[in-house]
């Protein structure tokens, strides 16, 4: 570790001897806390940043209304940020803030760059709860535009707990 030439580097290195369910979190955690993103409830994606494919979220919020890169905000929902765009990213990631509710989040690779399947991850995330973590893979042979379906999830009102906000040890580990 102490040849490594920065913390972009010593983080890369580190996630890359981590256990991938949480090293993927871990580099949403980062992407959020940089981008100042403070919604009480999110759904995020994430995928290794050795595949440069732009994998793109898509969300269905409870009123029929659609959330991705062509879309920005629909009923006081947003993507915050969108990762690959035009370039593979060390740590790709994407992040839609959302409201209580129920979601359907789907999965686009609107630029394939690698060959193979792309596994990824949806992470949904309430404000005092654990995260609700769903493992995907984009097949090898998908063509782009047909999503591929991940999960439906549903966020209630986040609560205060007396003395603060609860958090299991599993979460607090990651």
């Amino acid at each position: 570790f102490l040849t490594l030439p920065s913390r972009d580097a010593l983080r890369a290195e580190m996630d890359s001897r981590s256990d991938p369910r949480f090293y993927m979190v871990s580099q949403l955690n980062r992407k959020l806390a940089s981008a100042g993103v403070t919604s009480r409830h999110l759904i995020g994606l994430t995928w290794d940043g050795k595949f440069t494919d732009d994998l793109d979220i898509h969300v269905k919020t409870p009123s029929g209304n659609k959330i991705y890169y062509g879309n920005k905000s629909a009923d006081g929902c947003t993507l915050d940020f969108d990762a690959n765009v035009t370039r593979g990213e060390a740590n790709p990631c994407e992040n839609v803030s959302c409201k209580p509710g129920t979601f359907e989040v789907s999965v686009d690779n609107y630029t394939r760059r690698t060959r193979g399947a792309v596994p990824f991850q949806v992470v949904c995330r309430q404000e005092g709860m654990p995260d609700v973590v769903y493992d995907g893979t984009w097949p090898a042979n998908r063509a782009k535009g047909r999503l591929l379906l991940v999960c439906r999830h549903t966020f209630t009102e986040a609560r205060e707990e007396p003395g603060g906000l609860a958090m299991s040890a599993g979460a607090a580990g990651r």
